[in-house]
């Protein structure tokens, strides 16, 4: 949740079957890229009210994105199918006066910790 500021969540987590972010005259960063999946099915609610959410998810992952704006905007930009066997996010919710972005990404770190195509891993 953020209120009149910001709240991220991003790394190496495990995403709950439901999640709720709320932002109301702040923002919120949801990255799911290194995150491990609780179920093959999570279900993101997201409100934002006068507030920004950036989505973040696999670029394998199975998007579904039922959010709508209300003098707001949802962008759909990481909808749609994805790999078999990958995780599946739905992701409803509103936006009143505010904005959710959805995009896919790949992971910044393998399975075992190492950096995608041999790199070394950031420190920040």
């Amino acid at each position: 949740m953020a209120i009149l500021g910001g709240a991220s969540r991003e790394g190496q987590w495990v995403v709950p079957p439901e999640y709720t972010a709320v932002a109301t005259l702040g923002g919120i960063k949801l990255d799911m890229r290194d995150a491990t999946f609780a179920e093959a099915e999570t279900t993101i609610k997201a409100v934002a009210v006068m507030g920004g959410m950036e989505i973040t998810v696999p670029e394998d992952a199975d998007v579904e994105i039922g959010a709508f704006g209300l003098m707001g905007g949802v962008d759909h930009g990481g909808e749609g199918p994805g790999a078999p066997g990958a995780p599946r996010i739905r992701i409803t919710g509103v936006a009143v006066m505010g904005g959710i972005e959805v995009k896919r990404a790949p992971a910044r770190q393998s399975p075992k910790g190492e950096s995608p195509k041999g790199e070394l891993p950031s420190s920040g």
